[in-house]
């Protein structure tokens, strides 16, 4: 295997001689900007037969080339690792967080072949980018940021050049990435204007929490009023014309948890249709911004020879955990949703983190006026995500070492697709493809691949004929599936650390995602929400000794519900939990609600309360059964401790609802439920 690498990237160095014509210094190297949405569907750009306004994405374009067979390593962090150091992500020493302990990155490659390196947004693997070969970076290490609010960064903290940046009070998190790109880009003109530079602009759109300015919401909802159904086939049938996919290729069929979209009430299809036109938004203010770095490149008179790469680090996520606050608005935390994510990934099954092609496959545009042969043109042939840096190595004309730091450097595992600029190159080989991400799995060789999501047994697709992977041939050529399997089982064996070992023992089998109806049990009943129920009991959960779905609601409180456990986590029939639930500065009437499901009796009541300092110092349940007139259970808490209360309501007559108060000794409501490092935060107990 490793000789066989060594052998593509000594052909790879033949082509760069071809491309220049006869030596890779015969011209000037082309600078490199490399554009990386996060959580981008494959038919999300206007493109790529999407809807969203982007027109500046779609004359790069026009004018460059489309990939219609890119792929990715279904998440942020394991494609992030792939993309930076061009081996698959368990070459590179990533299991699930942590870094590229193998290899070099892009910018180290570049930087040592002489180009100004700069880094811009989401990095997401172990360690700094200012430390593995950048000379001005801007963003965050890892997380989810607020879009407008900084005060809600988490963990998230905002760096420049090594050190922390305050961000200002009146940002949108992707107009400000675009205002550190347009002043480094001014700097590097101003210092070092023939030197080639190398930006990697790794945006967080349209990653959740989704959010975007009110007037490109507004911009969009009309668009999708229709809903995802009729979207969804406009849109595959857009990229029939485009010719991004063959004609006889079938679209997928809507998974049965999301609803038909006119089955739906009004105000649910309304609710849905601004969703959907947040996460267009997101899309739209990402190209807009982008416009503005192209436009600069134009005035400093480099847009002509640089390189300009656009793609996304996997598909759309169908996940959706938890819920907080209203949808869009700076500090809420909302996902798409499986219905949309479905439609983002047309004409694809299935969604982030999975190895199908919805979480794998993904849209590319390439730019460079001075390099690209057929300006508009297609190619089809399947690349990864791992031939970026083969390919930019090769264009910049950068050795890439054999060792780094005092340690052996492996090849990389893509290869070089710099000869596509030129020309269609139907000789081009792909050597196969290997894929794994929380135990979904894959394996493409040639026109076959084999693959098992969901902790489902192994399917067998010819991409060919049925690149949406439609039809199961595993029990047809059942010799080629085990042939397939095989390979990939030795492709696992190839990386056995101990820590890759105790990774796998370790991940957690996901479910496929199921639609979460937006509006809880008001919704059911035929209304709207009422006021304060931000949140519930997702339709996932499951409670000990029955199934249901009880709701929490907060009774006309701010209340913020996280929800962090799966069920793979507990057993289908075992427990279910929020892990925080901040009740702070509370009306002293007010209080949870506990909805039992009907017909069901409930026994007990498990329930951790973390308190602060200046946190609640009483806890008590309370009944419908009695009018809530007394207390069914009290406690003392302990501020600044996590607080354990087990309520045994066996002998209590049975409820509808219970209500749980907390209050300080002021009689001021305050506090959260916590899952204290992985003890459930919430357990239900119940019998028929």
């Amino acid at each position: 295997m490793i000789l066989h690498k060594t052998k593509q990237w000594i052909a790879a160095f033949a082509t760069v001689v071809i491309l220049s014509g006869g030596s890779a210094a015969a011209e000037r190297r082309p600078n490199i900007l490399l554009m990386l949405f996060d959580d981008m569907g494959f038919s999300d750009l206007g493109c790529f037969g999407g809807d969203t306004h982007t027109p500046n994405i779609d004359r790069l374009a026009e004018g460059g080339l489309r990939f219609s067979n890119f792929y990715n390593a279904s998440k942020c962090e394991p494609s992030r690792a792939a993309l930076l150091s061009g081996l698959f992500h368990k070459q590179a020493g990533i299991g699930y967080e942590k870094g590229i302990e193998t290899g070099v990155t892009l910018g180290e490659v570049l930087r040592t072949a002489g180009y100004h390196t700069m880094a811009l947004g989401k990095w997401h693997v172990a360690g700094n980018p200012y430390e593995r070969g950048f000379d001005r970076t801007f963003g965050w290490i890892l997380g989810c940021p607020d879009y407008f609010r900084a005060d809600l960064t988490g963990n998230a903290g905002f760096h420049k050049d090594g050190k922390p940046f305050k961000v200002p009070q009146d940002y949108y998190l992707t107009r400000l990435l675009a205002d550190q790109a347009l002043e480094f880009l001014d700097d590097h003109q101003a210092k070092n204007p023939e030197q080639p530079f190398f930006m990697y602009y790794a945006i967080s759109a349209p990653h959740w929490p989704i959010m975007a300015p009110e007037e490109t919401i507004e911009e969009n909802v009309p668009t999708y009023e229709a809903g995802w159904d009729e979207i969804r086939r406009r849109r595959f049938e857009h990229l029939r014309e485009q010719g991004l996919i063959p004609r006889d290729w079938k679209l997928t069929p809507r998974p049965e948890s999301i609803p038909e979209w006119e089955a739906m009430p009004p105000e649910e299809q309304a609710f849905e249709a601004r969703r959907m036109a947040i996460h267009a938004a997101m899309i739209q203010e990402a190209d807009k911004n982008f416009g503005r770095i192209l436009d600069r490149l134009k005035q400093q008179g480099e847009l002509d020879n640089t390189l300009i790469v656009i793609l996304s680090d996997n598909g759309a996520t169908g996940m959706e955990t938890r819920r907080r606050g209203v949808c869009g608005e700076p500090g809420s935390l909302w996902f798409i949703g499986v219905g949309w994510a479905n439609t983002c990934n047309t004409p694809f099954k299935h969604y982030k983190v999975a190895q199908s092609h919805g979480g794998t496959r993904t849209a590319m545009v390439a730019h460079w006026p001075k390099g690209i042969a057929d300006p508009g043109g297609i190619r089809d042939q399947r690349l990864h995500i791992i031939d970026i840096m083969p390919t930019f190595a090769e264009l910049a004309g950068a050795d890439y070492p054999t060792t780094f730091n005092g340690k052996a450097v492996p090849p990389p595992d893509g290869v070089s697709f710099a000869s596509l600029f030129k020309k269609t190159a139907s000789d081009f080989e792909r050597p196969p493809l290997y894929f794994e991400m929380l135990n979904n799995k894959a394996v493409i060789d040639g026109k076959w691949k084999l693959v098992s999501d969901y902790n489902r047994p192994w399917a067998l697709y010819d991409l060919e004929k049925d690149g949406t992977e439609t039809t199961d041939l595993s029990k047809q050529y059942p010799e080629l599936a085990k042939r397939l399997q095989e390979m990939w089982e030795a492709h696992d064996r190839e990386f056995p650390n101990n820590e890759r070992r105790a990774w796998k023992e370790h991940q957690r089998v996901p479910l496929e995602p199921q639609h979460l109806e937006p509006f809880g049990a008001s919704k059911r009943s035929g209304g709207m929400p009422a006021s304060g129920v931000l949140a519930e009991w997702h339709s996932t959960a499951v409670s000990e000794g029955f199934k249901g779905t009880p709701q929490w609601e907060a009774n006309g409180a701010v209340i913020q519900l996280d929800e962090s456990r799966f069920r793979a986590d507990y057993g289908p029939t075992d427990r279910f939990a929020y892990s925080h639930m901040n009740g702070s500065r509370l009306d002293p009437e007010r209080y949870i609600q506990i909805m039992v499901p009907s017909g069901k009796r409930l026994s007990g009541l498990d329930v951790n309360i973390y308190s602060s300092k200046a946190g609640p110092q009483k806890a008590a349940l309370r009944s419908n059964a009695d009018g809530f007139a007394v207390n069914v259970a009290e406690f003392d808490l302990t501020r600044g401790e996590h607080n354990r209360i087990e309520a045994d309501l066996s002998a209590c007559p049975q409820a509808a609802e219970l209500r749980l108060y907390l209050w300080d000794a002021r009689g001021f409501q305050k506090g959260w439920l916590s899952d204290n490092g992985g003890t459930p935060a919430v357990v239900l107990k119940g019998s028929e």
